[in-house]
């Protein structure tokens, strides 16, 4: 399947970067000296002002000299000669200087000498010939005032000329700095008037729109903010224009659930109202007509690359992975040698905890036997025979229960207190028993709680090795998909989208859960698809507390097709093997088989117990090895009797065909490649015997057409190579049938007079179109 995705998902910056790459060198030196031009007629408050030196401070060196023209010209369009002669020389002399510097030593000292050449060159040219003039102190502060905004313009432009060379703009001081590169634009704009109609105010209404269609109603606010203070300091009519502005920035955010159609309404009748009741002049209904049409024709592809540009970056994603993939490595390793140190410390109380029966005899000793006349002679001269006498007292009252002074052996003719040493006995053996039965007890705890930190370790690395699959994030991608969302009016809460190591795409996007009623997800799939050139599998939906959230993933090269088929033993009514056949997220399909010890419902509980805990684990993202582990502990501790399943899994890998099987004391897997049977054998245990129970793993690769089968012991019982024999003769025919015969041919050919519960699970890749 051709992945095309490489282009769609480039930043704004990159895209504009690549097509400026691709145009002449003249193109780009008008580009510059336009934008020039247009710094260079900004004004405030009616008087020239020096973004036009800052301007020419900041653009890339080769374009220098036609942006100083571009700057000579706007001050002499929008001042005069008299006006803006000194800052005609300031822009000439900053190009002097730069070409003096050449571009090595000015990009080593980008970060200060820009705004410090803007500000230097403003003083040198605008305010000291000035000074011969007898200026006031009012003179000064407006001089001094010109060399702050001259720096700081500098500094802020700088910034936004990053976005030639295709960097990220997404931080926040590369946002501030497009503010303002922006809004000097207006305010350049702002002087080329007709009829009371402005360029700079049309721009400014289309770029207000523009922001609810790109970041919903804070950023509209924000822009409707900056577009009026911009025009503020055009005009000097602060309030009118960042109310006009700010709060139609506001209600074109709040009508933008009825679409671009609403949002627009909204903001004409605002501006429109507004401006007409300050000014009685139609020339703001005029101008918000100009930007909303001018915003309809605008198409969707640059509101989501734009989108793209301008979602903050609270972080690097390869330091927050990289992050995470510590902290989780971390735990993991931590909870290992809490369970290496839990196992070392159990052996070693084992070993010195609890005691021996020389125990009990050594205190019947000394409680009934101290002052005897015949303590000398039973516990000194005859000591082997005591010993051995007692030895066989407490092995007749562990098999019989009790034991009684006529009980004890003729070696012990010669005791006095028969009946009280059999009742002192029987205290010390019931009491050393109960201790003993604590000890162990304790002991399987202690092993259960190190087999749950093995599994939760053994978790933690699943999920450290998942991280390591996701290979970036994709926010160009994504905001094709919030816009896609946000078209259909399903108001995203949020979108995101990555790609893992082969390239795969993954897309996510959350809606309130009262929106659900709206959603199409075949039709969600269809256009995400086409805007993603991908193919997209149905969405995989859940809810998250009030929201909804949809997962759209590339559709699998393959898809399974399953067949099974279960005969209970003596024809009964419970079956004591499990399965389950699904599919996890990630393309991703299982067959599960689980064959509990003996037949009826006890072993039907140990297998749906053992099957249901696996998928359940599996879907949650765990991996088979830690699964086994949480299950194998519980079954040990599920109750006091012996509790075993065996386990069975086949995990296919719908993108590439790989198979894994996963067997912990299973019959043997059989499967058809190209034809031709296969037998996979395992030597390894049933979960519920030992702690720390492992799978034994093999893997393998099929296509299309290929057929895999699974199989409890009552089917194997008398071998399995009749079975590939049937594989291997067996055509396009359905599975479920195919599962059936197989089934009772195995009940038919068993010859030891034994019954057996018997699963055969089956399953076939097929090619999706």
């Amino acid at each position: 399947m051709q992945n095309t995705t490489e282009i769609t998902g480039l930043r704004l910056t990159e895209r504009l970067g690549r097509l400026l790459e691709g145009r002449s060198y003249a193109a780009l030196c008008l580009c510059c000296g336009g934008g020039g031009m247009v710094a260079a007629m900004a004004r405030i408050i009616g008087q020239p002002a020096p973004f036009g030196v800052a301007f020419a401070a900041a653009v890339p060196f080769r374009f220098t000299l036609p942006t100083a023209l571009g700057v000579a010209v706007g001050y002499l369009a929008s001042a005069g000669v008299s006006g803006g002669y000194r800052y005609i020389a300031a822009s000439f002399l900053v190009t002097l200087i730069r070409w003096l510097l050449r571009p090595e030593k000015w990009d080593r000292w980008k970060g200060w000498i820009c705004p410090f050449t803007a500000s230097s060159c403003v003083l040198l040219a605008g305010v000291v010939p000035a000074l011969y003039r007898d200026p006031l102190l009012y003179d000064a502060l407006l001089w001094l005032t010109q060399i702050v905004i001259a720096g700081a313009a500098a500094s802020f432009l700088d910034r936004a000329m990053a976005i030639l060379s295709g960097e990220d703009c997404r931080t926040r001081f590369y946002a501030t700095a497009l503010g303002v590169l922006f809004a000097i634009g207006v305010m350049g704009l702002h002087t080329i008037q007709l009829g009371g109609v402005t360029l700079g105010r049309i721009a400014a209404a289309t770029a207000v729109l523009a922001a609810v269609r790109v970041r919903g109603n804070s950023f509209a606010a924000m822009a409707g903010i900056l577009s009026g203070l911009a025009v503020g300091f055009c005009t000097g009519d602060f309030p009118l224009y960042v109310t006009i502005y700010g709060l139609g920035g506001m209600l074109a955010g709040i009508f933008s659930v009825f679409g671009r159609l609403g949002s627009t309404l909204a903001f004409t009748f605002t501006y429109g109202a507004v401006s007409a009741l300050a000014s009685r002049s139609p020339s703001g209904f005029i101008e918000v007509t100009l930007a909303a049409v001018l915003f309809l024709m605008i198409p969707p592809t640059v509101f989501r690359l734009l989108a793209a540009t301008f979602t903050p970056s609270a972080a690097d994603e390869a330091t927050v992975k990289c992050l995470l993939e510590e902290r989780l490595t971390g735990t993991a390793e931590a909870l290992r040698e809490v369970s290496d140190t839990t196992r070392e410390v159990a052996k070693r109380l084992a070993r010195t905890a609890g005691g021996d029966l020389n125990g009990i005899f050594d205190r019947v000793a000394e409680r009934l036997c101290k002052k005897c006349p015949y303590s000398m002679a039973c516990w000194q001269e005859h000591y082997s025979d005591t010993v051995d006498a007692l030895s066989h007292s407490v092995r007749k009252l562990k098999n019989t229960g009790s034991l009684e002074g006529e009980d004890l052996p003729d070696s012990l003719g010669r005791c006095i207190r028969r009946d009280q040493m059999a009742a002192l006995l029987t205290a010390e053996y019931t009491a050393w028993t109960g201790k003993e039965e604590a000890r162990r007890r304790a002991a399987r705890a202690r092993n259960l709680v190190t087999d749950q930190f093995d599994g939760m370790a053994i978790a933690l690395e699943g999920m450290v090795e998942q991280l390591e699959e996701i290979a970036a994030g994709a926010p160009a991608l994504a905001a094709h998909v919030e816009e896609i969302f946000r078209e259909a009016k399903l108001e995203p809460k949020r979108a995101v989208c990555w790609k893992d190591r082969e390239g795969r795409v993954t897309a996510v996007a959350e809606i309130p859960q009262y929106k659900q009623a709206r959603a199409v997800p075949e039709q969600l799939a269809a256009e995400i698809g086409e805007a993603l050139e991908l193919t997209m599998s149905y969405p995989e939906v859940a809810r998250y507390g009030a929201n909804v959230r949809y997962t759209f993933r590339e559709r699998p090269l393959y898809g399974v097709e399953y067949g099974s088929c279960q005969l209970c033993s003596g024809g009964g009514s419970v079956c004591g093997d499990s399965f389950r056949l699904f599919t996890t997220s990630g393309g991703q399909a299982h067959l599960l088989l689980s064959d509990g010890m003996g037949t009826g419902s006890a072993a039907a509980v140990d297998s749906a117990m053992a099957a249901s805990l696996v998928t359940r684990m599996l879907e949650a993202g765990m991996d088979y090895r830690s699964a086994l582990r949480m299950v194998n502990a519980a079954l040990l501790v599920k109750s006091g009797e012996e509790s075993l399943a065996t386990l069975d899994a086949a995990a296919i890998d719908l993108y590439t065909g790989k198979v894994r099987l996963y067997k912990a004391g299973a019959a043997p897997t059989i499967l058809r490649r190209s034809g031709r049977g296969v037998l996979v054998e395992s030597t390894s245990l049933p979960a519920g015997i030992l702690e720390r129970v492992e799978f034994e793993e093999s893997s393998f690769t099929l296509e299309e057409g290929d057929l895999l089968v699974l199989l409890s012991d009552g089917a194997s019982a008398q071998g399995c190579q009749w079975i590939l024999r049937e594989l291997e003769a067996f055509r396009q025919e359905d599975l479920d049938s195919l599962c059936q015969r197989l089934a009772r041919t195995a009940r038919l050919r068993r010859t030891d007079g034994r019954e057996d519960d018997i699963t055969i699970l089956c399953c076939r890749l097929t090619r999706q179109l």
